[in-house]
């Protein structure tokens, strides 16, 4: 939810969008080496952070769709869509034979500066959905992933997820949860929803927070 100044209705058709970041981010399983190619589409390179700035949104939903379905996770359909009095990012999701759904963006950014990723989610279904965040790096590992978030029904604000914490997950840690992320390397953020059943959440006010 877009806050900080007025912000229309807006009521569109739900449009699904079904694509997949480049190859060189697909996952593979634990204990493989995620799979890339050498030929590279253009990344999103991000602007330079202010590493004084105490928050910057990395994404409100209120203008283009930046995010896509990753193809070596379950099905799934994003779009930004009315939510409340503004925007979100609606993730309409199903099992399948992979273990969860991935909503990834590529963003090539140095985020040493930050200490959290915060954001908000709605969770119109009656079951609790389990999450984790992701991260692509250039150096240091490939692939990080965060321990366990929860989105319990209704409105869950300021979901955080701790960048500095060694409690993530990589094939530089055999896949312990003691890694750290190289956050000077990122080149591409994931969401990813442990669903066992169909359901969807909307995702909302990303924000990579600095500690005061």
């Amino acid at each position: 939810m877009h806050t900080g100044r007025r912000s229309r209705w807006i009521f569109v058709p739900f449009v699904a969008i079904i694509f997949s970041l480049p190859s060189s981010f697909a996952q593979g399983q634990e204990g493989e080496k995620p799979k890339g190619e050498a030929k590279r589409e253009s990344a999103d390179k991000a602007p330079p952070i202010d590493p004084n700035a105490a928050v910057i949104v990395l994404d409100d939903f209120e203008s283009d769709l930046r995010w896509a379905v990753q193809g070596w996770g379950n099905p799934a359909e994003i779009a930004i869509a009315p939510h409340g009095s503004s925007k979100a990012l609606k993730v309409v999701y199903q099992p399948g034979p992979k273990d969860k759904n991935a909503i990834g963006m590529t963003y090539h950014a140095d985020l040493s500066s930050r200490d959290r990723l915060v954001f908000h989610a709605f969770n119109p279904g009656e079951k609790m959905v389990q999450g984790t965040i992701a991260f692509f790096c250039t150096q240091g590992g490939n692939f990080f992933e965060s321990s366990w978030f929860y989105v319990k029904k209704g409105e869950n604000k300021d979901v955080t997820i701790d960048l500095k914490a060694p409690t993530f997950k990589s094939e530089t840690s055999k896949w312990a949860y003691r890694a750290t992320v190289p956050l000077a390397h990122v080149r591409a953020i994931v969401f990813m929803f442990y669903a066992r059943a169909d359901g969807e959440l909307y995702i909302d006010n990303v924000r990579l927070v600095r500690n005061p």
